[in-house]
């Protein structure tokens, strides 16, 4: 018997694996649903992470993820995001994030 899940399509990278900016920047101009947000920070010193919808409302806000540590995986079922953007207050913040078109 086929699994009930296997007609659904995996989810869109909006923004595949990289170094968050230190400055608010675009992730996507389009709306969204948001599903996943990966994190992770590779430097030294502690992190504060912010992302919020092009609007300025904040999803996370200075979420503090320790030095050379993987952020808990960030759920959203389905948030709907016009637009996306993040930042990190230092370098060797990495991210992506995952969710599906808004139709």
């Amino acid at each position: 018997m086929a699994s009930p899940f296997d007609s659904f399509d995996p989810p869109t990278v909006y923004a595949a694996l990289q170094e968050l900016p230190q400055t608010s920047g675009v992730v996507t101009a389009d709306t969204i649903r948001l599903t996943t947000l990966f994190l992770s920070n590779t430097s030294d010193t502690d992190r504060k992470v912010t992302v919020t919808n092009t609007a300025g409302t904040a999803y996370v806000s200075l979420m503090s993820i320790p030095a050379n540590t993987p952020a808990p995986l960030l759920e959203f079922p389905y948030l709907r995001a016009v637009g996306l953007k993040w930042y990190a207050d230092g370098a060797g913040v990495n991210g992506q994030v995952e969710g599906y078109p808004d139709v």
